[in-house]
């Protein structure tokens, strides 16, 4: 659709009441009505639903059906996309015409151009009776009509008098708990053509972005110029919000999740504005946040002071972004937080707008060692800080499945908490990177569980081994090279043989059966999902080879995943390609000096 800022649309939220009166055209490049029966009922399902709901609510809530795109044409409406709504409301109106002519009541008219008949078979239903199978199956579209119909029929059949009436009500009544479309009409020169193309054969729906941007940029009438900013202005600034979203760091820190559930991310803002006016979203409704935000666009604020809190929140974001520390401690928050990250930002903005900057800076810090260690960080010493580090790294397990997350999240702090020790460096955790490449806890030495139990996983570990001994460097590496080749070559792989290959390679690099099984934190690291899946068993310096490759080609790697595989936390200089018993002990070690300085800086 056009997005020029001049061009005046007219969006609203209509109830189906202020329809009656019209004349709405179904044009010739449209279909003709192809509901089925189940989404007949499903629709009638709902607004009876409500109907019985919004008995106990506000006068004000109501139901509302997804947008009716039109543009004007002569001596009525022509009908963009909403054809299918359009009619099965007619014909639920049209099966309770007597009701309604006692009510006073009648509905609107629907002409087809191409298809003259189907607005005749339309008008000769008979209220509250099925038509006759014969003359609907002359025309495949009095087929689908007569089926929807006769469904239409059936389900009122079984509603008391009472309810039926109700049901209309709910249906018609003009301001109280009633059934709305959101009214979206095109301007005269607009073309509907590549509207209705753009709507239904790519399927592509409009977005609350869409019906959101209409509100600020539709015509106005004579409004004081004081009273409605400039529409050019606010379509310049909407496309630098939407730019600086697409930047896929940014949006990787101010979102929780790898993938975005909006269709624009632009309508993130407007999610945390809602959220902010503590204004109640319709829930399970695709244009939930088009309709609460509405609600209160025609309140009394004035159209520029709602640009301006979006304005403000599009501004905020991008100074914590810009912000080094900000970036890190609130990037990591919104990762870790177990709520959606539009209450997790407007609580943060909340807490901003009454805090010093040191004050927020040690509020983030607060919520996240309450959030990892179960303890308020407030008032306690260092030694009292570092014990409760100590304490929770003795008590979590990789063994404990409901352990798997805050460890994975304890290793995600260490990465952030190493890179803001050096304050003078500009590295940035790549959060975005991190949420979507889908690194998650490895042993960096393995453990008996992992150890290969179906031949297919036995081929794959002797060939990731074969791949390491490209050029084997002793003749112990040598012998143990071909005893792996000859296993894997045989015609069907034999177990026991695998098993005898297996405990040599196990016991050459310290990861046999005489090493007990560890599943703590000093065992533990960050690795992407590619790396565990093809190399969940492997052997220390099979992994460690992996993570040289991945940082030497430039793919991201956690800092101190790296930092483990190069045995930077290990003071002696032998041992490469072993992670021995005291490595464990030494990276527990750094990780608890690590972080216990993030939570309290100053020297007791």
């Amino acid at each position: 659709m056009s997005e020029d800022p001049n061009t005046d649309r007219s969006l609203d939220l209509r109830a189906i009441d202020a329809l009656v009166d019209e004349r709405f055209v179904i044009p010739s490049y449209q279909r003709g009505y192809r509901w089925t029966e189940r989404q007949v009922l499903e629709l009638l399902d709902d607004i009876d639903e409500f109907r019985q709901r919004s008995q106990e609510q506000s006068k004000h809530v109501f139901y509302c059906l997804q947008p009716l795109v039109v543009r004007r044409c002569e001596g009525g409406w022509e009908v963009i996309d909403g054809q299918q709504r359009l009619t099965t409301i007619a014909l639920i109106l049209r099966s309770q015409q007597a009701t309604l002519a006692i009510m006073g009541l009648r509905t609107y008219t629907l002409e087809y151009s191409t298809r003259a008949k189907s607005a005749e078979f339309l008008a000769s239903l008979e209220p509250g009776e099925k038509p006759d199978p014969a003359i609907a199956d002359a025309n495949i579209d009095f087929h689908h009509m007569r089926r929807a119909y006769a469904a239409i029929v059936d389900w009122f059949a079984d509603k008391h008098p009472t309810e039926r009436l109700d049901f209309l009500n709910c249906l018609l009544h003009p301001k109280e708990r009633n059934v709305r479309v959101i009214w979206y009409e095109l301007p005269a020169t607009e073309n509907p053509v590549e509207a209705f193309v753009r709507l239904n054969v790519g399927k592509i729906p409009l977005t609350n972005a869409e019906l959101i941007r209409a509100l600020f940029l539709r015509d106005r009438g004579p409004e004081t110029p004081e009273m409605d900013p400039s529409r050019a202005q606010i379509a310049h600034e909407w496309d630098g919000m939407e730019r600086r979203l697409q930047d896929d760091a940014f949006w990787g820190f101010v979102y929780k999740d790898p993938t975005s559930p909006y269709p624009a991310r632009i309508e993130y803002l407007f999610a945390i504005h809602v959220a902010a006016l503590g204004l109640d979203v319709p829930l399970h409704d695709a244009y939930g946040t088009f309709i609460a935000f509405q609600r209160y666009f025609d309140g009394e604020r004035s159209v520029d002071a709602h640009w301006r809190d979006i304005r403000k929140i599009s501004l905020r974001l991008d100074e914590w972004f810009r912000d080094r520390t900000l970036f890190h401690l609130i990037g990591l928050w919104i990762a870790i937080g177990h709520r959606p990250s539009t209450d997790i930002v407007v609580e943060l903005m909340a807490a901003r707008a009454e805090m010093r900057r040191s004050g927020f800076e040690a509020h983030l810090r607060a919520l996240i060692f309450e959030a990892l260690f179960r303890e308020a960080v407030d008032g306690r010493s260092r030694a009292q800080i570092e014990a409760v580090v100590q304490n929770t790294f003795e008590e979590l397990t990789y063994a404990k499945p409901s352990h798997h997350r805050r460890l994975r999240e304890i290793l995600l702090l260490f990465n952030v908490a190493t890179l803001l020790r050096n304050s003078g460096s500009n590295l940035r955790f790549p959060f975005d990177r991190y949420k979507r490449e889908s690194w998650d806890l490895e042993h960096i030495r393995s453990v008996t569980s992992t150890r290969p139990a179906r031949r297919a996983r036995m081929r794959g570990w002797l060939r990731t081994i074969l791949d390491f001994w490209a050029d084997p460097a002793t003749e112990e590496e040598q012998d143990l090279q071909r005893e792996a080749r000859a296993c894997l070559a045989a015609p069907s792989l034999d177990p026991k043989r695998f098993d005898a290959v297996y405990e040599k390679i196990q016991q050459r690099y310290g990861e046999d059966r005489a090493h007990e099984t560890d599943d703590s934190l000093a065992n533990l690291t960050l690795l992407d999902a590619g790396t565990n899946r093809g190399y969940k068993n492997a052997i220390f310096p099979v992994k460690r080879h992996r993570v040289i490759e991945l940082d030497k080609s430039g793919t991201f790697v956690p800092l101190c995943t790296t930092n483990v595989f190069l045995k930077y936390y290990s003071p002696q200089i032998d041992g490469l390609l072993r992670w021995r018993t005291d490595d464990g002990a030494q990276y527990r070690g750094a990780m608890i000096e690590m972080l216990t300085t993030f939570f309290a800086p100053e020297a007791p």
